[in-house]
């Protein structure tokens, strides 16, 4: 991280339909760096299954992830499989994974 003081805002979602949509996050979190380079959240009782994950970085403090010209985020973001948008945005399909007792660690590099 580059801002080690943002809230970081985590979306978890468990179907492809709504993705990347508030109305269609299954579970949430918010993380603070709290002056560290990296952050860690934990999602409480969250079954094992498929799901895919969405995340900004809260850089200004309005709540919500700017966006300028054609939709592109203005603060730092990322997906589950460090999925890098560059002619398509994000899909369920393209940033899903399985969550399981092996498979229990996400770790996602944000875009700054």
């Amino acid at each position: 991280l580059t801002n080690t003081t943002a809230t970081i805002y985590i979306a978890v979602y468990d179907k492809a339909e709504g993705f990347g949509q508030n109305t269609a996050i299954y579970r949430g979190a918010q993380v603070t760096p709290n002056g560290k380079n990296s952050a860690t959240a934990v999602i409480p009782d969250l079954a094992y299954g498929t799901y895919a994950v969405a995340l900004f970085q809260d850089v200004n403090g309005n709540g919500k992830l700017d966006t300028g010209f054609f939709g592109i985020p203005k603060e730092p973001y990322g997906f589950s499989n460090n999925f890098k948008p560059v002619f398509s945005g994000p899909t369920f399909e393209k940033c899903r994974f399985n969550y399981s007792e092996q498979n229990a660690l996400v770790v996602i590099s944000l875009i700054q």
